[in-house]
């Protein structure tokens, strides 16, 4: 099992290679923006990726609101969806014809069929890694909240304040038969390891 501060790790992981997918996805959306018709939604789409992978690494490294991660997990859900339908479409218009040689078909562009298999391809990709993405903020959705801040409330030796000195340094600790509150002077309750005592 891995423990909160891995599942943040593995979680920051799939959000680098989201980023690298993204670039190379923006980079094929720019290439087919001339695209009659779907132009401007793939670049939109690519956008879309842009932002989101700011606003996870914002979630889930600085700002750790469990309404905030909730939110994250339906954008990623629905980024998930918009990969899969990105990949079907521009895979299915990379198989265009383009028209006789002096036939102008208007709203209608056949060029750069490479780019558009290149959107295809890495519209696929994130599709998966989108799917892997929500499945692990949904699962992993407490620890990547509250898991931070509960382990930075407790420290080395177990205590809730690091701050705090254990009883064994404390002012008010004696052994049996010294000065302190505890059982000074062998008065009704002894200190014997650091644990009180009642005599019988």
């Amino acid at each position: 099992m891995l423990g909160a501060h891995q599942r943040k790790a593995a979680v920051n992981l799939l959000f680098v290679v989201h980023w690298v997918l993204t670039f190379c996805f923006l980079i094929s959306a720019f290439v087919v923006a001339g695209t009659a018709n779907a132009g401007f939604n793939v670049v939109l789409t690519g956008l879309m990726y842009v932002a989101f992978g700011v606003a996870s690494f914002l979630a889930i490294n600085r700002y750790q609101s469990s309404t905030l991660l909730g939110s994250l997990i339906g954008v990623s859900g629905t980024l998930t969806l918009l990969s899969l339908q990105t990949a079907i479409f521009w895979g299915q218009l990379s198989n265009c014809s383009r028209p006789p040689r002096g036939t102008i078909v208007e709203h209608y562009t056949c060029e750069n069929t490479s780019a558009m298999q290149s959107v295809c391809a890495f519209a696929a990709l994130l599709f998966l890694l989108q799917l892997v993405i929500t499945l692990a903020l949904f699962s992993w959705r407490d620890e990547l909240a509250h898991g931070m801040l509960m382990y930075s409330q407790v420290n080395a030796g177990g205590y809730g304040d690091a701050s705090m000195p254990p009883p064994e340094s404390g002012p008010d600790y004696a052994p049996y038969g010294g000065s302190s509150g505890y059982g000074g002077g062998g008065g009704g309750g002894s200190y014997q390891g650091g644990v009180p005592q009642q005599d019988v």
